[in-house]
């Protein structure tokens, strides 16, 4: 496998500016920053017992419904002429 020049000289760039940014990010660490993380006092943290039990399963699906089948009924009157 042949290596160009350029593929060489790229990565000999990208691994000294990798080592570079490690270096800037070392160094810009705040020292102060563990001593005071150990004077915070602890947050309570609420604790709830393990119980075993049966979990009833619900279902809830959104949808529609519609008929399969569908009946139209009218009415049928007549007046009677001696009626009133």
């Amino acid at each position: 496998m042949r290596v160009s020049a350029k593929s060489l000289g790229l990565a000999v760039c990208a691994v000294a500016l990798t080592a570079a940014g490690f270096v800037l990010l070392g160094s810009s660490v705040d020292r102060a920053a563990p001593s005071q993380a150990a004077n915070t006092p602890a947050l309570p943290v609420p604790v709830v017992p393990v119980v075993r039990r049966t979990v009833p399963v619900y279902l809830d699906f959104v949808g529609t419904t519609e008929a399969i089948r569908s009946v139209s009924l009218q009415a049928r009157l007549s007046r009677r002429a001696g009626r009133a």
